[in-house]
């Protein structure tokens, strides 16, 4: 007998994905619009809360959760639940993306930083159960800040900060592993 759970995430293999590191201060928020790929946000620092368009229920992340939404969902990300979140490309026509780090909110405010990333899968009709996937997919972070998670999250923070050569393929197999655990 076959181990299920290999089968099925030897056919999800990411093809593409597209990261930026937000570092923002508090009261800070945005809004990111449903799309034909998944998302995700991995909290390096700070914490906030996340709705999905799919419920009404806010969730909080905090440092080293890992959120994914594999099916593209809108959803929101702020430091508060009563703070404003603006889409995410009315906060990219304003603000500049610099070395992969986009910066904004407040002056003075407590920062949050997170890894963001939308990504692809490179045959997503060997995979179609994904399509059965709940639109958030929540995974929290050990509890002593320790593992192999952390040593992932820091290079996906590296990777948005200075691509390498060879590095988007790096970032993918991370992606996999990440959303594996």
């Amino acid at each position: 007998e076959g181990d299920v759970a290999n089968e099925l995430l030897r056919q999800f293999r990411i093809g593409s994905s597209v990261l930026c590191r937000s570092v923002m201060a508090a009261p800070w928020g945005f809004g990111v619009a449903s799309r034909d790929a998944g998302s995700f946000h991995m909290v390096l620092a700070g914490r906030g809360w996340l709705e999905v368009d799919t419920s009404d229920e806010l969730v909080p992340i905090g440092t080293g959760d890992l959120a994914l939404l594999p099916t593209g969902s809108e959803h929101w990300v702020r430091d508060s639940p009563s703070t404003t979140a603006p889409a995410l490309t009315t906060i990219l026509a304003h603000h500049q993306v610099v070395d992969g780090e986009l910066r904004f909110g407040a002056d003075e405010g407590p920062l949050t930083e997170i890894v963001c990333g939308v990504f692809s899968l490179e045959e997503p009709r060997l995979a179609p159960w994904t399509r059965r996937l709940p639109a958030l997919i929540l995974s929290r972070a050990e509890s002593d800040g320790s593992g192999w998670r952390w040593a992932a999250a820091q290079a996906l923070r590296d990777e948005a900060s200075v691509p390498t050569k060879g590095g988007a393929a790096i970032v993918n197999r991370l992606l996999e592993s990440l959303l594996a655990d």
